[in-house]
């Protein structure tokens, strides 16, 4: 299994369970290896926003042209 596959698997299962930190943590470790990933940025964006940090979410968000 490729490594960003690996990394959304657990932030995915890390997001299901409400471990929101976790989450966010392999979320950006994705984005990192996959930055032209725009699912991995809304679902990174998502995370910051169930844990109520609206600051970072506003940059989790990029415009793809």
């Amino acid at each position: 299994m490729e490594l960003a596959e690996t990394y959304l698997e657990y932030a995915k299962n890390y997001s299901s369970q409400g471990n929101w930190k976790e989450a966010i943590s392999f979320y950006q470790k994705l984005t990192e290896l996959q930055p032209n990933n725009w699912e991995a940025y809304q679902d990174l964006g998502n995370a910051f926003f169930e844990m109520e940090i609206f600051g970072s979410r506003s940059i989790s968000y990029p415009i793809f042209t």
